[in-house]
């Protein structure tokens, strides 16, 4: 069963029966307050076709419109991860793949998959998450539940979650660390603190009156 099969007969129609809107490779699940987003990913390596499961979850403030939300993509998403049942990268060959091996990626799914947009309820489960002492300790402490995604990313999404929340305090805190942690900085990393920045100026000129 090739992987467009597997994905129309089994996976896309196990998707929906959780609450999941799209087709294809990309299927997403709005809730109270997050977004939740699936994408199917493809290689090919030495004529093997493989395959993953990549999940995001985005806090529904961050997202401009309905309209975006409908267009939105696991690769926007402020958490990432790939499903796996263990620490380990998780891809499935699909190139002699049966109707069996695609059930078993929805149970391991159903299993890990949905326990990780469950982590994400409410808008202070963020601060569970995301402080500065497990942001500085990087991928260690932050692999459990977000591995694909990077401990830059996290530093702006904290103080914009804050701000969210009306935290202002905090809000000012992990704006401050997050615009001036450059050190050894990467071009992706000097873009985020130039946007938090940005942010903090915002925030200070609110908490001011201005």
């Amino acid at each position: 069963m090739e992987l467009g099969e597997g994905i129309a007969k089994i996976l896309a129609p196990g998707f929906r029966s959780l609450g999941f809107r799209g087709a294809g490779r990309h299927y997403r699940r709005d809730r109270e307050y997050f977004v939740d987003c699936i994408n199917v990913q493809q290689v090919k390596q030495n004529g093997q076709v493989k395959f993953c499961i990549n999940l995001g979850v985005v806090p529904l403030f961050a997202v401009p419109s309905i309209e975006e939300t409908s267009r939105l993509m696991e690769v926007r998403c402020w958490f990432r991860k790939r499903l796996s049942p263990s620490r380990r990268d998780y891809w499935i060959n699909s190139t002699n793949a049966q109707a069996a091996d695609y059930e078993a990626v929805f149970k391991t799914f159903g299993r890990y998959g949905l326990d990780f947009f469950a982590a994400f309820e409410f808008l202070e489960d963020i601060y569970g998450k995301i402080s500065p002492r497990n942001i500085d300790a990087r991928r260690e402490k932050l692999n459990a539940f977000c591995s694909t995604s990077q401990p830059h990313e996290f530093r702006l999404e904290a103080a914009r979650a804050a701000v969210a929340l009306g935290d202002i305090e905090r809000a000012k805190a992990l704006a401050t660390f997050a615009a001036f942690s450059t050190a050894n900085a990467t071009w992706a990393e000097r873009e985020r603190s130039a946007e938090a920045q940005r942010l903090l100026a915002d925030i200070l000129l609110h908490s001011k009156g201005g």
